[in-house]
């Protein structure tokens, strides 16, 4: 994914200097759609998410996006990804939101047995 993800922004594979924020980025978001989905292991599936979000991430990061609420919306493929248009006391579960109907395509469900 590191790799993925730093093709995207343009940052070279020799340059080292954003690999700790990339990764912690991945293994936050990571974390989240574990927690989603109720598994324990991420599907290769849905790797392409965390990309994208961590993308986000990072273009936000970079050039304070997120923060001059200039941006509300980007779309990217089939997604539209926005930006300031909740209160940062929000769920971090946010980032989710914009692929919760992919999201539920794999969430585990509990059965009850009597």
């Amino acid at each position: 994914m590191l790799e993925n993800i730093k093709m995207v922004l343009g940052i070279a594979t020799t340059d080292t200097s954003k690999d700790g924020l990339i990764q912690y980025y991945i293994n936050g978001v990571t974390k989240k759609i574990l927690a989603y989905t109720k598994r324990i292991e991420l599907l290769s599936v849905l790797e392409s998410i965390v990309e994208e979000i961590v993308i986000n991430k990072m273009k936000a990061s970079i050039s304070g996006s997120n923060t001059s609420g200039d941006i509300k919306s980007e779309k990217i493929g089939d997604y539209e990804i926005e930006y300031n248009v909740s209160s940062s006391s929000e769920s971090a579960s946010n980032d989710l939101s914009p692929y919760v109907d992919i999201l539920n395509k794999y969430v585990i469900k509990m059965v009850k047995t009597y």
